[in-house]
This record gives C-alpha cells, structure tokens and sequence, in this order.
C-alpha cells in the first residue's frame, strides 16, 4: 500500500528500495544487501550514476564493518575463529559492480559523507522496505537492527520496517540484550525504531466485509450458488458463516489469516468438487482445521453422534456432553468463550449437537450426512464413494436419452444389485429433471432402468419408484388416451403382469392411485390384475404353478375400486354357495417375513379381506370340500393357508373381536 502510494504521487522524487533480509546469510551480506538496494534505486542520471558506483565502492568497507559487528555472534555461535573463514565472495561481486571507481584510504566516516553528498546530488529520496521483520530469528534480527542503525543514517534514505511488535518483543526478549526483560527488549526497539506508526486494528465491520468479499469470490470461482436455500440455514450461507466464527477468535484474526481461509477452502473445493461438499460446512470444517486442528481431528471419532438426525433422548446417561468434549480437545477452561463459541460453530454444521432437527434430506452434501461426512477429512471422494457430480451427469443423460450408458454407476449400481448403493441416493436427489424429459426419452428410460430392476425386485425394490416415475411422465405428458395406454400395455408386454403391477402400485403409495390420467392409461392391466384376483378366489392357481398370478401379489396394487369390485363378486360367489369365508380368506394370509415377524404361520391381511368380506359377514361355515384337518404345515399351500384360516376366523367371530384386532398385516 505505501509502496504503491508513493509510485502514484510521488514518482519524480522517491525510488522504492525493497530489501529481504531472509537472503541474507550473516551480517556481511546483509550491508552487501542494503547497498545494493539503495544503489539500484538511484535514477538513471549523471549524478544517480555517480552515487549507485560510490555506493557499491563503499560495499567492501561497510562489509568490513559488518564483520566487524557481526564476528562476535559468529564466533559465539559457531565457534572460536569461524568468522576468519566467511568467504568473500560478496564483496568481490560488488567491487565488480563498482568497476573503475576506487576510494582513497580514507576513515570510514570521511567515505560514509562522501556517499551521502553523492546521493543528496542525485536529488532522489530512497525508500528501503524491509517486510516481514517479525520472522527473522534472534541473530538474524539484531544483526539486521545493526545494519539500520549503521547505514541508516545516509541523506534522503529512509527505512520502512513491518513487523507485529508482540512477535518482535518475544524475539528480542530471549536474547541477550534483554536477558529475559520485556522491558528492556522494549527499550532496545525504541531505539532502533525512532518513528513507530501503529496500524489501527481491523474493526469488526471490515473484518467482516473482508471475509465476505474473500469467499464471495471463492463462491464466484467455483459457481457455487449463495442465495439462501437451506431450510437449516434461513439466514443464507455467508451469513451462516460469519455467525459461526468465535466472537473470540474475530477479535485476532487479520487480513492475512482471511486470506489463508479463502485460499484454504478454494484449494479444497478445487480437490473435492464444488459440487461435492456443502459450501457453508467447507469454510466451518476448514476453519476448524487451521486454527484448531485438535478439534478439526476429533470429529472422526465423534462420527456416530455427529451425523444422522436428532434424537429425542430421556435420559441424561444417554446425551452428549459436547461442551465438555470441546473442553477436552482444544485444552481450554469449560467456562472459557471460545468453548460457547465453538459449540454454536459445530451447531451450525452438526444439528445434533444441539439436538435439532434437521431436514430430511437437505440441498447440498451436508457434513452432518454420514454419507458425505469423509469428503471433508479426506479432501476428495473417498475409495467406496461416487461422485455426486458423475450420478448426476449420468442421470441427466437418461434423461434426454432415454438410455443407460454400460460404464456408468448407476449403470454398476444396478449390476451388482446393491439396492442400497449410495448411487441410489444420489439418483433420488436429481429426480426432477425426469419433468424435462420427453414421453418416448421418459419411456425408454423405463425400459431401460425395468431390465435391471424389475428382473430382480427384492434385491433392487428400492430402485423401483425411479422406474415407475419414468413411466409416470411418459403417460401424464402426452393428451392422447390411447398412446398413454399403448406405453403401459408395451411396459406390460415387456416385463409381464406382475412387474407391471408392481411399478403401477408405486402410484398408489405416492397417493396417486386415484389420478384419471394412470387409471385410464393402465386399465387393461387393472382388468387382467382383476380377473387373476377372481380367477385366485375360485381355484387353486398356485398349486400347479408356483409363479401363478395370485390375489396376494397384487395386494399393492388393489386399490379401493378393485377391492370393491372384488367384493361384490366374493359376495355373489358366497351367495351362490360357491366358497365360503374361510376359502376366502386363505386368499388372504402370507407367510411371515423371517427375521421380522414370528408366532403365527401365517398373517392376515385383515385391511384387504375385511374390504372384499365386511366383517359383519364373517362366518364359519365351509365347503365341504374345503374341510382339512391336522397341524399347520406353514408350508404356503392353499389349504394350509384355509386351515389355519379357520382358526382366526374362530378368533374373530367367537370372541366378538373387530378386523384390526386380528395377526394381520397392514397394507401400505
């Protein structure tokens, strides 16, 4: 900033010098540098010419003095005699520089005059910087405060030294000139630095613009969106992250600190993908790991009580003391501010530190998911990982293509019949852009996605309401009745009956069961899933075919209509003497699910049956023919499923109980 003040104002009567004393391997290198500097800021002139060869003549014999100055700590440091061995190349180099001009041996003091007339005739002002001050170790500052004190006393050269006065007072105060004094280490720089001018603290208003100007263009660089979007974040991301800062840690954080941050998370984000991590929790998690690293660490093995959704607990023994881990990893007193302040920042990341809700399933990749929860410590995607971005480009592409490419992760996903592939998930989050695509893209990705899945429906029934969401578009997005029902009557062609049922049945539980426009379009197939219902009532389909369309694998398809129409033909059946509520209702019993349920050999789908026969019309009368005796084999069989039948009907009627008090099984 002074630098650039005094090239734009004052250009004709100043030359800027910089000066870095971290080139500089002892105090002889270090004159050799000063020289150097103030010589190649002399002006292209007669006299600036004059002054620049004066200046690199007189280099020798300041280097001289240097060593003269600077032998002491050599040898202290070194060893007896270690300064007679420096080499003088410097001072060669610089004799060089001085060409033909050559001093007469006169006192030092008579040449240090004579270059201070050469450089008041040049008529520049020379202004040595010397940044980064507070760096230099012990030796290396005093002999540097030395060479100042020396050469600074040429005309028209000024010196400008940066440092944080702390750092240096710490420096100062282990050496020997203050032998552990902080107030004589302060009276050695007082001397030293005759005009301090302390730079105000940054303000907390500009701290904060600055942190907001630095990720805005992080934001910027990466496309990464800051309009507020998260339910759990009302207040938008940047906002979110100045909040979240410790007030304790505002008040020493400098420009620089800012910076390295920004630099930080753009370097992470450029690793990962902007598309990869959530924005806010990559600055959170980022801070963390600059400037409280031991904490930052901790975090994988909270893992378990970090991520997943708030937990309603009842017991103390069974909450976190999460201040108390806080404590813990950053070494600090519990009653300290930077602990709340810790706490509110982990909050913001992780709801279940403070036992909030958190949305079902928020925009972004969220910290707090314990899917994502690796890519912020491992900085990339981690082995077992799919990137976000690849599902989505590939999703995308079925999309507008209608069509699944063979090296694709959704494509491997479904190889392996993973049906809770993180692919999955990732899938799920892009399923609106299935409202972009056209009836026949929509369709063929159906057919496409119904090749892996509905071949396989227990392994990849997860998969199964992205497939009838395809078939749902393709339907609702054209006008023409009979070109809606030609994509279901070619769905059902090419999967069969079931499957087909099985997609149309994920309407229903989505609610939109009783939508006109798939009622009408799948209507040949509700007739067929009809007549096998009918067809189950009356024989025994499955006895000869144990892959034969039953009443029971179309229970997630029948909805009120169908139940209803199947009622009214159970009831001319009954009324006829044709079956008999028992016969009926073996229809009606499963096997449990091993693992999940037990007792009973079989469950009622009371709901169901009680639509088809009300329980006002249960009865235990049977066919004659329906009749069986002994114990219930549990074998899935027809007339074990009507023996065992009986009995609950027996329950039922005899203890003048009502349908859900019945072993059943409500349907979805």
């Amino acid at each position: 900033m002074i630098q650039e003040c005094f090239e734009e104002k004052f250009d004709d009567e100043w030359a800027i010098a910089r000066l870095t004393p971290w080139s500089a391997t002892d105090i002889g290198t270090l004159f050799d540098e000063f020289y150097s500097s103030v010589a190649g800021a002399m002006p292209d002139t007669e006299p600036g010419r004059t002054a620049a060869r004066k200046l690199r003549a007189m280099a020798p014999v300041g280097v001289a003095v240097g060593k003269a100055v600077g032998r002491a700590l050599i040898d202290k440091y070194v060893g007896e005699g270690a300064s007679a061995d420096i080499a003088d190349a410097a001072v060669g180099s610089m004799a060089d520089a001085a060409g033909e001009f050559r001093f007469n041996d006169d006192a030092f003091v008579t040449r240090f005059m004579k270059v201070s007339q050469a450089i008041r005739a040049a008529e520049r002002n020379v202004l040595v910087m010397v940044d980064d001050v507070d760096r230099l170790h012990v030796d290396e500052l005093l002999s540097l405060f030395k060479a100042v004190r020396l050469l600074g006393r040429f005309d028209c050269v000024h010196y400008v030294l940066s440092y944080d006065e702390t750092t240096i007072l710490d420096v100062l105060e282990s050496s020997d000139i203050a032998k552990g004094n902080r107030e004589r280490a302060a009276a050695y720089l007082e001397k030293i630095i005759q005009y301090p001018f302390v730079l105000p603290p940054i303000q907390e208003v500009q701290l904060r613009e600055h942190i907001l100007r630095s990720l805005t263009e992080v934001a910027g660089v990466h496309d990464v969106s800051l309009d507020p979007r998260d339910e759990d974040r009302p207040a938008g991301p940047l906002q979110t992250i100045i909040e979240s800062i410790p007030k304790a840690q505002r008040a020493s954080l400098t420009l620089r600190a800012v910076n390295r941050l920004a630099s930080q998370v753009d370097i992470f984000l450029t690793l990962v993908g902007p598309r990869e991590v959530d924005f806010v929790d990559a600055v959170l998690l980022t801070f963390l790991r600059l400037y409280y690293r031991d904490l930052y660490h901790q975090l994988p093995i909270w893992r378990s009580d970090l991520t997943g959704a708030a937990r309603l607990s009842f017991s103390s023994h069974d909450s976190v003391d999460w201040k108390g881990r806080i404590t813990t990893a950053v070494n600090r007193s519990g009653t300290e501010p930077i602990v709340e302040d810790l706490y509110q920042l982990l909050s913001a990341s992780f709801p279940r530190v403070r036992n909030l809700v958190m949305s079902s399933d928020p925009d972004g990749c969220r910290v707090c998911q314990s899917e994502y929860f690796p890519r912020y410590f491992t900085l990339g995607i981690p082995v077992g990982d799919v990137s976000d971005s690849q599902v989505r480009a590939e999703f995308e592409t079925l999309c507008k293509t209608g069509e699944l490419q063979p090296e694709s992760a959704i494509t491997a996903a479904l190889t392996q019949r993973d049906r809770w592939s993180p692919v999955l998930g990732k899938a799920r989050r892009n399923l609106g852009m299935i409202d972009k695509a056209t009836p026949e893209t929509a369709f063929a990705a159906a057919l496409a996605l119904g090749g892996f899945v509905l071949i396989d429906i227990p392994a990849l029934s997860n998969w199964l309401p992205v497939v009838a969401l395809f078939l749902e578009r393709a339907v609702k997005s054209v006008d023409d009745v009979a070109r809606s029902q030609s994509f279901v009557n070619r769905f059902r062609q090419e999967f069969g009956l079931i499957p087909t049922a099985h997609t149309l049945a994920e309407f229903g539980r989505r609610d939109a069961g009783t939508d006109s426009a798939m009622i009408l379009a799948s209507q040949s197939v509700r007739d067929e899933v009809l007549a096998a219902c009918m067809r189950d009532l009356m024989r025994d389909v499955s006895s000869d075919n144990p892959d034969a369309p039953t009443l029971l694998r179309f229970a997630g398809f029948l909805d009120d209509d169908l139940l209803d129409r199947l009622r009214r033909f159970a009831a001319q059946e009954l009324a006829e003497g044709r079956t008999s509520v028992p016969g009926l209702a073996g229809r009606f019993l499963r096997l449990p699910q091993p693992h999940f349920e037990s007792g009973d050999p079989y469950i009622l789908m009371s709901q169901a049956f009680a639509s088809v026969v009300p329980l006002g019309e249960w009865r235990l009368e049977m066919n004659p023919d329906e009749i069986s005796h002994g114990e219930y084999l549990a074998d899935g069989s027809l007339p074990d499923r009507i023996r065992f039948a009986q009995t609950i009907l027996k329950e039922a009627v005899g203890g003048g109980v009502n349908a859900d008090s019945v072993a059943y099984e409500k349907e979805d």
